[in-house]
C-alpha cells in the first residue's frame, strides 16, 4: 500500500524490501490496473501499480 507522501516508486522500493529483502536496482512501469470494489461498504477504485525488476 502507498504510504501517505509517498510516489508509486517509492512503495515498490519499500514492499519489496520488506517482504523479500531485495533492493530494485533497474525497473520500468509496466502499467496500472485499476480495481472498482467496496471497501468498507463504500464503492472505492484501487489502482494497482505494476512494474517489472530485472536487477
Amino acid at each position: 500500500m502507498i504510504e501517505q507522501g509517498e510516489t508509486p516508486e517509492q512503495a515498490m522500493i519499500r514492499e519489496t524490501e520488506e517482504e523479500i529483502f531485495v533492493t530494485p536496482i533497474e525497473y520500468e512501469k509496466v502499467g496500472i490496473i485499476n480495481f472498482i470494489e467496496y471497501y468498507k461498504d463504500e464503492l472505492a477504485t484501487i489502482n494497482m501499480h505494476v512494474y517489472a525488476a530485472t536487477n
